[in-house]
């Protein structure tokens, strides 16, 4: 039986490792065909390529520097009587090995909204883009949407130039709209692509954000999830069930959407943005079941560079223990398998997130996916591990990094990669003023990372001389 987990489920693997079986390849080029076009997008697309939006506890990579929201207040109360966070966007100079506020503005206390670094709002992410670092303020979930007392609801984007010398808003989207920063994670450069949702219409859709004009187009997407990018494609997840909704002859009210989602049959499209074309480019189930003799469960995808990449359980005859991550060349339609992993004794369950561990940043792009693990027994380190694509090794983090809230020690799993080719690394815990924890950093080569020993190059980090917030 088909069992097939939503888009970037993280599973919950077992580690160990085992030799990889023989590379399987359909020996067969791709499938490729037109499907059901919705109309052209009324645009202009460049070279599309992933944005580094930040999250909790990250930042975002230029390739220069490295840019974060270190928070200085939970509940800060605003003029409207309610509470929100206030975060300082802070710049971590690779030349300099310096961290400071992303301002220049003479004379600024760094204390309120006149600085560009100073930003209010609890559901604030920051990317860097072409030079600049934009801040995006979502709003998710249909409570918030819904019961928005005023404009301050609307989701929004700021834009901080390089040198910090001003913010200024690039634009709101509509109210009513939700949308969040993880769904806006492609640029060509001048213009952000995502999708959004419209709580008042009940429509989804895409949406291009000129990143100069503020000006937003909406183009449709059929209902398909967006993957990864090449080109001016999007390479997307399409779903198709055979069998209508409605109640199955002999099938229990209850069984009948498991009985749906059995008959669901699913293929990857590349959306051509620029040429307003969809082509079908076969099923992203790559024929595993066969060539793994069974089924399994597939877990998230992810895509970079043309490849899909999956983790495949193979359970059929009861060995639930076998993980292989496997690779297809989503353009000639081969495929082999990476590696297989098997439980240790030491590390008896690992988790793929198959994703970057140092997303691309200006035209350079690391060879590993991200694999952290860990031990069911809670004691000791919890490993992690980082898996190279090109040969499907499993390489383990042994630099350690402080634990700012229990003082122990952790993978020092690096943060981002600076042009020169150096990694960015967690290293010490340290208590700012405002009682929050942050780790400070250093710049490593990537060897040091893995061998756990070497020369770190170590930032001196930026802390406000009274609390604030």
């Amino acid at each position: 039986m088909k069992r097939i987990f939503a888009l970037c489920l993280v599973l919950a693997l077992l580690a160990g490792c085992a030799p990889a079986p023989n590379a399987p390849s359909s020996g067969a080029p791709v499938s490729s065909q037109p499907v059901q076009e919705p109309p052209a997008p009324a645009f202009a697309v460049g070279a599309l390529d992933t944005v580094q939006w930040s999250g909790y506890g990250t930042g975002s990579n230029g390739g220069d520097a490295y840019y974060e929201l270190a928070v200085l207040a939970e509940n800060a109360a605003g003029p409207d009587g309610l509470t929100r966070r206030v975060s300082m966007l802070l710049r971590t100079d690779y030349a300099t090995l310096t961290q400071a506020p992303l301002c220049s503005v003479p004379g600024c206390g760094h204390s309120d909204a006149a600085c560009p670094a100073y930003i209010e709002g609890n559901n604030v992410a920051v990317a860097a883009i072409g030079g600049n670092v934009y801040l995006m303020g979502s709003v998710y979930g249909t409570w918030f949407v819904q019961n928005a007392a005023s404009s301050a609801a609307a989701a929004y984007i700021d834009v901080v130039d390089a040198s910090g010398a001003r913010r200024k808003r690039v634009m709101e989207f509509p109210q009513g709209w939700e949308v969040y920063s993880d769904s806006f994670s492609y640029t060509d450069g001048g213009a952000l692509y995502g999708s959004y949702y419209d709580h008042s219409e009940n429509v989804s859709g895409g949406v291009r954000v000129d990143l100069a004009t503020g000006e937003y187009t909406v183009f449709e997407t059929g209902g398909d999830s967006i993957l990864g990018v090449s080109g001016s494609s999007f390479l997307m997840r399409h779903y198709e069930y055979p069998l209508d909704d409605g109640v199955y002859p002999g099938v229990a009210v209850g069984e009948a959407e498991q009985v749906r989602g059995q008959q669901m049959d699913e293929w990857l499209v590349q959306y051509d943005l620029a040429a307003g074309t969809r082509m079908r480019l076969g099923s992203p189930q790559m024929d595993w079941y066969g060539e793994y003799d069974g089924y399994g469960y597939l877990g998230g995808m992810y895509v970079r560079d043309g490849k899909l990449y999956q983790m495949f359980i193979q359970d059929d005859d009861g060995d639930a223990s076998l993980k292989t991550l496997l690779e297809r060349d989503i353009f000639n339609g081969t495929q082999r398998a990476l590696a297989s992993f098997r439980p240790s004794a030491s590390v008896p369950w690992l988790d793929f997130g198959l994703h970057d561990i140092l997303p691309a940043c200006c035209g350079e792009q690391e060879p590993y996916l991200w694999a952290g693990a860990f031990s069911t027994s809670g004691a000791g380190c919890v490993p992690a591990y980082l898996i190279d694509v090109r040969d499907g090794q499993l390489r383990e983090v042994l630099l350690r990094a402080e634990e700012p809230y229990t003082g122990g020690e952790t993978a020092a799993l690096p943060l981002a990669r600076t042009n020169g080719g150096l990694w960015l690394v967690p290293v010490a815990a340290m208590e700012d003023p405002w009682g929050g924890m942050r780790r400070s950093y250093a710049l490593t080569a990537p060897e040091t990372v893995f061998a756990g020993s070497g020369e770190l190059q170590y930032i001196r980090m930026w802390t406000p001389p009274d609390a604030m917030g």
